[in-house]
């Protein structure tokens, strides 16, 4: 084996170390690295969290609804339009995060796809828990909430919103496996 040779083999074997293999955009381990997996969770979940404490400072300010409250159209109608459109600047900068991170996390545009699908569904999941948490909201999996207020409110009931972003999780893990198998 020639110089050149030796060097190219090195340089392969780096990447088959390192989680990378040349050709066709596929890695020699077939898989979306766990270190991923766990940077977006936790990217999603803190964010979720940090949401659900903007949604209670949202509602303790904005004075319509009782903290533990159900938001419904008439809820929505009454809020002053300044809170109105800081809800819908936080909903669209917690996308944004969410997209960023996506963005940053996959390789391809599928990888891309189901970390923001993985990352969206652990963000509604964390929120719900963490308004459960601090403000035992909501009563019940029946109560209306709104799934999003851009570019207008749209409410749904928290179990069918759950289950919204729990196949959004499953549908981003498929995504980041890529079809693969193993």
């Amino acid at each position: 084996m020639d110089r050149k040779e030796q060097v190219r083999s090195t340089l392969r074997e780096g990447d088959r170390s390192a989680g990378r293999s040349r050709g066709k955009g596929r890695r020699a381990f077939g898989a979306f690295p766990p270190a991923r997996y766990i940077t977006i969770a936790a990217a999603a979940i803190a964010l979720g969290q940090l949401d659900a404490v903007a949604a209670v400072y949202t509602r303790e300010i904005g004075g319509a609804i009782p903290t533990s409250g159900s938001l419904t159209a008439d809820v929505i109608e009454a809020l002053p339009g300044w809170i109105l459109a800081i809800e819908q600047t936080r909903q669209a900068a917690a996308l944004l995060v969410v997209l960023a991170v996506a963005v940053l996390a996959g390789r391809t545009a599928l990888e891309g796809i189901g970390a923001f699908l993985f990352g969206i569904g652990l963000w509604t999941v964390a929120r719900y828990a963490g308004l459960k948490l601090m403000i035992e909201w909501p009563p019940s999996s029946a109560a209306q909430d709104v799934l999003t207020m851009i570019p207008r409110a749209v409410f749904a009931p928290v179990w069918a919103i759950v289950l919204g972003a729990c196949a959004a999780v499953a549908v981003g893990v498929l995504c980041l496996r890529g079809g693969r198998r193993g």
